[in-house]
């Protein structure tokens, strides 16, 4: 058993004394997780257990070692395919969400400099990339003091890069989500119609004792903005239910929520407590039956909404982006809309890495259906 990711890294020692448990990895030992992985299978393999399990923490890198990231240590970051790559630009976290570990294991939030992403793009690009996402615990408080360059500025950078025929980012912050950004995204034509905005809960009093900066209505005017200035934009989200507290009354609020924007998809989570947060120590903590419920209750919206915002798809034609080819059946091409909605339609892997023009014939649970155009 391995056990990777932010919780790993705070509580190791914990997860290392579990029963079976061989190799913990926190969230800045991505590059060792396949070496140290195949030492533990070849040791096993061979009859002998390895130590690589007592792995050391190296210390967050300073804002000023982050600024000039090697592209060979950003590599530990990066997840590349043909046609896609992932490119971090911000790590850390200064907003301290009472739910949340990130700040603790990640440390404060910095920024690798504009120069250093474009160069980084421009080489994935000569190597076949044709879209880039760029990565951030927060990536509209992304900032290069050096350059005086915020995020939009960022984007605009990377959208001007030849090559690359889209750009899309996450994750975002309400509470940082500038008009600015808006405008980029309607402005540049590589910017992708999609963004990622985590609502967590659609009542004030809980938002509040969640530490998340912003309100409901505050949330709402950028959706607005959004729509008005991006119209065909979608948006997806994350969502917390049975957070310490919630009452139905609050839940019901997030419902309302959910049905108003017409998320296009949420990722949805029972509140799970993690040691040294202060959510974890508040009182009220809500009865595991009643997440449950709850949860489902709130993905049976999220449902609704998705096939009603699918269902206006169907007719209109785009540009896929096509990523792969699924054989289960009669071979099936696959890959986005700027807009972030998968399709899939008859084709096979000799469409991957390309871009190809498709009508939208139906839908699917969580896809939909075309034809090559």
């Amino acid at each position: 058993i391995i056990v990777t990711g932010c919780y790993a890294e705070l509580r190791r020692n914990d997860l290392l004394a579990i029963d079976g448990v061989s190799l913990v990895f926190g969230a800045k030992e991505k590059s060792r997780v396949v070496p140290d992985t195949m030492e533990l299978l070849l040791n096993v393999s061979g009859g002998a257990m390895s130590a690589a399990g007592n792995i050391t923490i190296e210390k967050p890198m300073s804002a000023a070692e982050y600024k000039e990231i090697s592209k060979e240590t950003m590599a530990a970051f990066s997840s590349e395919e043909r046609t896609r790559s992932f490119l971090k630009v911000q790590d850390g976290c200064n907003n301290f969400c009472a739910y949340c570990t990130v700040p603790y294991v990640r440390g404060r939030e910095r920024s690798r400099s504009v120069k250093s992403i474009v160069a980084e793009v421009e080489a994935l690009s000569q190597e076949g990339a044709k879209e880039i996402t760029l990565l951030g615990q927060n990536v509209n408080s992304y900032y290069s003091e050096d350059e005086n360059a915020d995020f939009p500025a960022l984007l605009r950078a990377v959208c001007k890069v030849e090559g690359i025929e889209r750009v899309r980012f996450m994750t975002s912050h309400p509470k940082d989500l500038s008009d600015e950004l808006i405008r980029v995204m309607a402005e540049e034509a590589k910017a992708c119609h999609h963004i990622h905005l985590p609502v967590q809960s659609g009542s004030d009093r809980i938002l509040k004792l969640m530490n998340r900066h912003y309100d409901r209505k505050k949330y709402l005017s950028i959706v607005e903005k959004l729509n008005s200035t991006v119209p065909d934009a979608e948006l997806t989200t994350d969502i917390i239910v049975g957070f310490p507290g919630e009452t139905e009354e609050d839940f019901e609020q997030t419902l309302e929520l959910v049905k108003e924007v017409g998320y296009s998809a949420a990722y949805t989570f029972k509140y799970s407590p993690r040691t040294g947060t202060k959510a974890a120590e508040m009182p009220d903590q809500i009865p595991d039956d009643v997440k449950k419920d709850r949860l489902k209750r709130l993905n049976d919206v999220v449902a609704e909404g998705l096939k009603r915002g699918n269902e206006k798809y169907i007719g209109k034609e785009g540009v896929v982006l096509v990523e792969g080819c699924d054989r289960r059946g009669e071979p099936m091409a696959f890959g986005k809309l700027p807009s972030f909605k998968m399709v899939y339609f008859p084709g096979d892997e000799s469409l991957i890495g390309t871009m190809q023009n498709v009508r939208i014939t139906g839908t699917a649970k969580n896809s939909l259906m075309g034809e090559l155009i």
